[in-house]
């Protein structure tokens, strides 16, 4: 029978290796479930080569994703024909998806909110839409005062 000086000591030694790998197991787990990091859209066939600046984000995590990414080009790339041009803004299929988009509070990049979104959309910009989840889409957004692209995929 073992005393109860060494089952002390057993249970200190079990607290003292065991919770820095319970740890490090759930961090693990926590980047593998949750991923915040720039998103990689080089052999997406709908972002035309040349632009001058870049930048993006994506999370995903408990089913939910949220995928933006913009490109700024010095002038108009050559869009894929799938783009049609925004004839109003008002009852827009893509205003309504920009005001239910969900990230709103980008103090780090403001062109990424979405109040920055529904205050680019203007007539004669561009847009490809091929895909609508029941809460979310993906949005290929060229904006012409900007010259910016955007590739939003989000889902709540």
């Amino acid at each position: 029978m073992m005393s109860t000086g060494k089952k002390v000591l057993i249970a200190v030694i079990c607290a003292v290796v065991g919770i820095p790998i319970i740890l490090v197991a759930v961090s693990i787990v926590g980047l593998v479930i949750y991923n915040d990091s720039k998103p990689d859209n080089s052999k997406d066939p709908l972002i035309p080569q040349g632009y001058i600046e870049f930048d993006g984000e994506q999370f995903y995590g408990g089913g939910d994703w949220d995928v933006i990414a913009y490109y700024v080009y010095d002038q108009q790339p050559q869009l894929d024909n799938a783009f049609h041009c925004l004839e109003t803004v008002n009852g827009s299929r893509i205003k309504d998806l920009f005001t239910h988009y969900p990230l709103s509070t980008d103090n780090e990049n403001p062109l990424l909110e979405r109040e920055h979104l529904l205050k680019s959309l203007s007539a004669g910009d561009y847009y490809y839409i091929p895909e609508a989840y029941s809460h979310g889409a993906l949005i290929y957004y060229y904006d012409i005062q900007t010259k910016a692209l955007y590739k939003i995929d989000y889902r709540y």
